[in-house]
């Protein structure tokens, strides 16, 4: 009996000790880039911001980066990149071509400017509308200290004004939204710009997609019984507006 004993107090003293040694979900960096659209004339030069916004919750150091892109050749040109009056200017190392730009420096991006460089393009004489899109092939931040956990990224487009017939400006009250958030079983995309087919991604903070499908009628989504309680950021992508970060999906337990 004093054996059994001994046995379950220490089994309980193990089971007490491996709760205090749980640890808890690291907490994330998460940078969102996005390529923006821009309306120019045919033949014209225009310059692209590549944007972004950073949220941290720990240390970080962003000195370095690689972008790199796809663009549209049958409808515009690469000119240059443009690293002066953007977060980015004071990189001392920079690289460009037409893959993308490699960028090195001896200290952090300003953060504090919401533009990490532009694109200098040429769109085509006879262009309707010209893409830029990320290269997902290629990890924007190594295995250095940077400190980016998670990383999002959104395309662009150059648009003409012979493109206006075709695609609205967007108001403020027609970017995407979802509601209710947080939600655990049922979301609803509200996306004006967005026709029924569109494509739904939903990525996991890690950067993991979990869910890609169409949109719906009505933009109703039914939240997956896997997902588990936690945040998701939700993008939508069509072949006419390319892809839209629309924002934050916070998904309360059940």
């Amino acid at each position: 009996m004093a054996i059994i004993q001994r046995l379950l107090t220490r089994a309980t003293v193990i089971a007490a000790f491996a709760l205090l040694c749980v640890c808890p979900v690291s907490a994330q960096n998460v940078m969102h880039f996005r390529i923006d659209t821009v309306t120019a004339n045919p033949g014209a030069t225009v310059d692209v911001r590549v944007l972004y916004t950073f949220t941290s919750t720990h240390a970080h150091n962003i000195h370095d980066f690689n972008a790199r892109f796809l663009f549209d050749t049958t409808a515009s040109q690469l000119v240059a990149y443009i690293m002066d009056g953007t977060a980015s200017a004071d990189l001392t190392d920079t690289t460009g071509s037409h893959a993308g730009l490699l960028a090195l420096g001896n200290q952090e991006i300003d953060l504090t400017d919401s533009v990490l460089f532009k694109i200098r393009m040429t769109i085509d004489s006879n262009a309707d509308t010209a893409w830029i899109k990320w290269d997902r092939n290629w990890i924007v931040f190594g295995a250095g200290d940077e400190g980016v956990d998670s990383v999002y990224q959104q395309d662009g487009w150059i648009r003409t004004p012979k493109s206006k017939a075709n695609v609205k400006t967007s108001s403020a009250s027609e970017l995407p939204r979802l509601y209710p958030n947080p939600a655990s079983e049922r979301v609803t995309i509200d996306a004006p710009e967005y026709t029924e087919g569109a494509t739904l991604e939903v990525f996991a903070v890690t950067g993991r997609l979990a869910f890609s499908g169409p949109l719906g009628s009505g933009g109703g989504w039914q939240i997956p019984s896997e997902f588990q309680a936690g945040a998701y950021e939700v993008v939508l992508s069509d072949s006419r507006r390319g892809s839209e970060y629309v924002g934050t999906l916070i998904v309360a337990p059940r």
